[in-house]
C-alpha cells in the first residue's frame, strides 16, 4: 500500500497510532459483519454507479449507436452536449 492508500485508510496525512489502530479495529469487524452476512446468504448490496461511470456508459452507448448508423453526426454531437455540464 503507498502512502496515499494509508492516508486514505487513516483518513488524513498525519495520524496517531491509536486512532490508526481504531480504524484497523473498525475495518476488521466491517469486514466480518460482511463475512457473517455471506455466511447467513444474504444479499450484500454493491456500491452504487458513479456519475462518471454513468456518463461513460452514455458515452460508449451513444458511440457505438453512431457508428451504427442509428443517429447522424449532427445528432450525435448535440447527444454529446446535452451530456457535459461545465461547472463554474
Amino acid at each position: 500500500m503507498g502512502t496515499t492508500g494509508f492516508q486514505n485508510l487513516v483518513g488524513a496525512k498525519h495520524q496517531s497510532v491509536w486512532k490508526l489502530i481504531r480504524n484497523m479495529q473498525q475495518e476488521v469487524a466491517s469486514d466480518n459483519t460482511k463475512l457473517g452476512q455471506i455466511r447467513l446468504g444474504l444479499v450484500i448490496k454493491k456500491k452504487k454507479v458513479t456519475t462518471y461511470a454513468n456518463l461513460q456508459m452514455r458515452f460508449k452507448n451513444l458511440c457505438s449507436r453512431f457508428s451504427g448508423g442509428q443517429i447522424d453526426v449532427v445528432d450525435f454531437v448535440r447527444a454529446i452536449g446535452h451530456n457535459i455540464h461545465l461547472h463554474r
